[in-house]
């Protein structure tokens, strides 16, 4: 035997491990409908949600135990496996993984051999065989040394630099979960991770005392192996006990115990003593059953005819060789052109029967079911003819059929016209589905593109293009059409008028948004919570009320400039101040002179002002002395005093010249936002 690779192990620690609930949002549902609308998820990745998954309606919208069918790309509609049972408008919906399966977030993963990385585990999606030995909860309490395993069903992210890892795993043994009477313990969030044998049967067992695995729940390092060996053993017993499936050569000494499901693979049964039945009789069988004795050399395909004389019946082979049988019948045989054979013949050949009968044919034995039959004319009830096991093409006939029923299952082409109801899991068109008796009323496929036609007006297309993102067309022929969207009391929400090129939005009804011309009109207020740039003029006839800050790059204009602020010793009260105002963009520069001559001006105002427009205000500190100015630039002013030693209070006033001139006067011009 040749040598076989030890299976690999490590060890798993999750930041969380959950079930339900991992993924909220909300969403619209509708009495009905399978969809879940206008998805928008709160908590959780949305790249998460899976076909399967269990989905909870805060509202109660939902059956018990919807689950998800499909997502859209966008993630914005999720498709259900059943209907809402009721309206719910922004419901609450939370999305748990399946009875089962659990979702592993943001996990480690130690490899004691340093061996593999995250990137070596992969889930049974792609073929691998990677499994958990998960610690036993039941009823919230963990079981003591009890573990189940779980296979690693698919990996949905990796980052091979902090060796993180997060996966869902579902129940890795017989049966289902709920049999076991036993869960996950979530709160164990450090467990075993496994590499099973190549078919998935085998667990390894490990050690404790290898570094980097001591953490591990006790009992952990064995349970996998122990769980696997049991289940591998008992399904071997318990197929050699029951059954024995397949091709089977040589000879059997002694006796076998159990029951032969199938005898079809069997070429030559030497002695059928001790079967009750035989199924099928394969060509050159004797079957000695306890019923009666009978030798039947029968080919597998053949004509068989004869005759029946009081109670012998005597067939002739397609070879010519002669069978007799012995039966009872009762009432006399006049014709027998009825579409019975034997078991035999219905399971090992073809071929018919020949010959006539009289009476209701009630004492006849060993009759194969009508529903072999092809026709059924001479079925001696029509409800021989209602079973369609039998393939019907193109035509049925049977005029003691009372029912159509064989015709509402089975695969074809269909022509003509439907009156009625009825369910069709499945229904093509080449392109057109109409309105009977309006032409002009119709849905058009195309490749990739819905459009919805009605009184000869495309009002909506839907079309998968090129590229992302993809055209949803109100109005696709550019027609005079309108779009209304209203809200739960049927008053306006969204109104578009083609004719006008404007779109306005509503509240309860009222116009609260209109595109103009000129740009949008908006009745009421503007709360922001974020910036506003603004390129242009902002006019407003109410107040504008900012929490933050206000930065404007250019000019605000102002009929009034106040400031208001808490005032600082009379509760409940503001204090207002207003900004000084006059024909210039005048800039200051207040001091103290004690120690020097020389005011230094701050040195943007070099590129600021300009040294003919600075004036210079000093009030002396101490005594009358005679202080004035002896020179001025746009750096520095030289300050000189009757007594040669300045000491004053200084105020130096300039004006803004990076700007221009202010022009004081300017003409009134109306404008809207």
């Amino acid at each position: 035997m040749a040598y076989r690779d030890q299976r690999f192990i490590g060890v798993i620690n999750a930041d969380s491990i959950v079930d339900s609930n991992f993924i909220i949002g909300t969403g619209n549902f509708a009495n009905g409908s399978t969809l879940i609308a206008d998805v928008n998820i709160s908590s959780g990745d949305e790249d998460l949600i899976r076909p399967g998954q269990i989905v909870f309606s805060v509202a109660g919208a939902l059956p018990a135990n919807t689950k998800v069918s499909s997502v859209n790309a966008d993630r914005t509609q999720i498709t259900l496996d059943k209907a809402a049972t009721s309206n719910a408008s922004g419901d609450t919906f939370g999305l748990s993984t399946p009875s089962g399966s659990y979702f592993f977030q943001s996990a480690s993963f130690n490899d004691p051999n340093n061996n593999l990385s995250v990137n070596d585990i992969s889930g049974s999606d792609s073929g691998s065989s990677f499994a958990i030995v998960g610690v036993a909860k039941k009823s919230n309490a963990t079981v003591k040394n009890r573990f189940h395993l779980y296979t690693v069903s698919e990996v949905v992210q990796r980052n091979i630099g902090s060796s993180e890892i997060s996966f869902f795993v579902e129940w890795g043994e017989q049966g289902e979960e709920s049999g076991s009477g036993d869960e996950l313990q979530t709160a164990e969030k450090e467990v075993a991770l496994i590499d099973l044998t190549d078919t998935g049967s085998i667990a390894p067992g490990f050690s404790l005392g290898v570094a980097g695995m001591e953490s591990l729940k006790a009992g952990s390092e064995y349970a996998g192996y122990n769980i696997a060996i049991n289940q591998y053993l008992s399904d071997l017993s318990s197929s050699v006990a029951s059954s024995l499936t397949g091709s089977l050569s040589g000879s059997v000494t002694g006796s076998l115990i159990g029951t032969a499901t199938s005898a079809s693979t069997a070429v030559l049964a030497q002695t059928a003593s001790v079967a009750t039945r035989a199924n099928t009789l394969a060509p050159t069988a004797t079957a000695s059953h306890a019923l009666s004795a009978v030798t039947a050399s029968f080919p597998e395909r053949g004509v068989i005819s004869g005759s029946v004389n009081q109670n012998i019946i005597t067939l002739i082979r397609g070879d010519g060789a002669t069978i007799t049988l012995e039966t009872s019948v009762s009432g006399s045989v006049e014709s027998a052109s009825i579409a019975t054979v034997a078991s035999t013949v219905r399971d090992g050949g073809s071929g018919s029967f020949s010959g006539s009968f009289q009476g209701d044919g009630s004492s006849l034995t060993g009759l194969v079911s009508a529903s072999h039959a092809i026709t059924a004319s001479h079925a001696i009830s029509a409800s021989f003819a209602v079973s369609a096991s039998v393939e019907i093409i193109k035509e049925l006939s049977s005029s003691f059929a009372d029912t159509a029923s064989v015709a509402q299952s089975g695969t074809g082409s269909f022509s003509g016209s439907f009156t009625g109801s009825g369910e069709f899991d499945e229904v093509r068109v080449a392109q057109y589905i109409y309105h009977k008796g309006d032409e002009n009323t119709f849905i058009n496929f195309t490749n990739d593109q819905i459009r919805l036609n009605a009184g000869g007006i495309n009002f909506l297309s839907l079309e998968k293009d090129a590229s992302t993102p993809y055209p949803l067309t109100v109005n696709n022929g550019g027609n005079r059409v309108n779009f209304r969207v209203v809200d739960r009391n049927s008053a306006l929400l969204l109104k578009t008028d083609s004719e006008a090129f404007n779109v306005k939005l509503y509240y309860a009804g009222g116009k609260k948004f209109e595109t103009v011309s000129t740009g949008v009109n908006v009745t009421g207020s503007i709360d922001v919570s974020g910036s506003i740039d603004v390129t242009g003029s902002v006019s407003a006839s109410e107040d504008i009320v900012v929490s933050g800050n206000v930065f404007v790059d250019g000019t605000l204009d102002a009929a009034t400039k106040n400031f208001r602020i808490d005032h600082p010793t009379l509760e409940g009260y503001y204090l207002i101040h207003s900004s000084l105002e006059g024909p210039e963009r005048g800039i200051y520069y207040r001091g103290k002179l004690k120690t020097n001559n020389i005011i230094y001006l701050p040195d943007y105002w070099n590129e600021l002002t300009d040294e003919t427009d600075i004036t210079v205000q000093l009030t002396p500190i101490g005594n009358a002395c005679q202080h004035f100015v002896k020179s001025v630039s746009k750096r520095e002013i030289e300050v000189g005093c009757d007594c040669g030693k300045p000491h004053c209070y200084y105020i130096v006033h300039a004006q803004r010249f990076n700007e221009g001139r202010l022009d004081i006067l300017k003409p009134k011009i109306s404008k809207r936002l």
